[in-house]
């Protein structure tokens, strides 16, 4: 019987260690992603490069939250890392709304061809 219970402890442990299937995986970026955007729109932008982190080392290829570990580079002024932050994203991805965060860090670390093509592409009643 002690037996028994030792065994079904320890493969009931091994499920639940086993790592994420396909469909928790979907559950852990959605709920991972909604998390770390509560901390970036409470301004907390230290705290959400963490989270934002911590979600592209399990999901390197999710945009969104590349975008968003950008933004809160930009917003901490740390100019050289949304720089390249914002590299790595896909052109066609970053929206026509990041393109002044875009272009002003481009400016920032003196990129200036590349500030002056992405502050063409601003809209004129961007919110700046």
């Amino acid at each position: 019987m002690q037996n028994n219970r030792l065994f079904v402890t320890l493969a009931f442990s091994l499920f639940l260690w086993s790592g994420p299937t396909r469909a928790d995986s979907k559950v852990g970026l959605k709920y991972g992603f909604e998390q770390a955007m509560e901390v970036y729109r409470s301004k907390r932008y230290k705290e959400a490069i963490s989270k934002f982190s911590g979600l592209l080392e399990r999901y390197d290829q999710h945009t969104p939250s590349q975008i968003q570990l950008a933004l809160s580079l930009y917003h901490l002024g740390r100019y050289r890392a949304a720089d390249a932050g914002f590299s790595r994203i896909r052109q066609d991805d970053v929206q026509r709304y990041f393109y002044f965060e875009y272009a002003f860090t481009k400016y920032s670390v003196k990129k200036w061809l590349s500030c002056s093509k992405y502050f063409s592409k601003i809209k004129p009643k961007h919110p700046y």
